[in-house]
């Protein structure tokens, strides 16, 4: 529950939504709402909720 994805919209991959339309809601990405899923819902493996760009560039 509450899980965000950001696919890459291909031939296939619409396709594949006809599929799982009922199951799925799915939409194109505007600026608000991508911050919002970033910042304020993103969390790394072990639960950090990740405040600056610190915590991923530790990782990469």
């Amino acid at each position: 529950i509450n899980n965000s994805v950001f696919i890459h919209l291909t031939k296939i991959i619409q396709k594949m939504f006809i599929i799982v339309n009922f199951y799925i809601i799915y939409t194109y990405s505007n600026l608000k709402s991508v911050h919002k899923l970033i910042y304020k819902h993103s969390y790394k493996k072990i639960n950090i909720a990740l405040s600056n760009n610190q915590i991923i560039e530790k990782n990469l």
